[in-house]
């Protein structure tokens, strides 16, 4: 026997060769695909976190500003219950003058001081109330 009897050649057929060769270009395609979309999906995970960010900025500005404009009707409210005692003042003097006529000028002026007095006294105790209420009111 000479000596390549002896030994067996190992030889793929052709086609078995060529059939692991597009195995392999398939692998090689989905690969690159399969890095193309992972390169893909980390754009979109970076797009969506920028605009969580705005998302998350306009969320505080929104609360900064409601707790400012709620600060601001406070101060709105607090000037408005000031005037409690001066209407109530007021009308209570000229309820008090006009029941003063009974007595003459003298009645007149009586009145008008005590309604007056009065109603500074009971528009105060309105202006304190209506403060007490609005001072208990917090934004956060």
């Amino acid at each position: 026997m000479n000596s390549i009897e002896s030994h067996e050649l190992n030889v793929i057929p052709y086609d078995e060769e060529e059939e692991k060769y597009r195995n392999y270009q398939e692998i090689h395609k989905e690969l690159a695909s399969l890095k193309e979309i992972e390169k893909d999906v980390g754009e979109l995970v970076g797009d969506q976190q920028e605009i969580i960010k705005e998302v998350e900025k306009n969320t505080d500005k929104a609360h900064k500003e409601s707790v400012e404009a709620g600060n601001e009707l406070k101060k709105a409210a607090v000037t408005q219950a000031k005037g409690w005692k001066w209407m109530i003042g007021g009308g209570m003097m000229t309820i008090g003058g006009a029941l003063g006529v009974i007595g003459g000028p003298v009645g007149i002026g009586i009145g008008s001081a005590l309604g007056g007095a009065l109603g500074a006294k009971i528009g105060s105790s309105f202006e304190k109330r209506q403060k007490n209420a609005i001072d208990s009111i917090k934004f956060n």
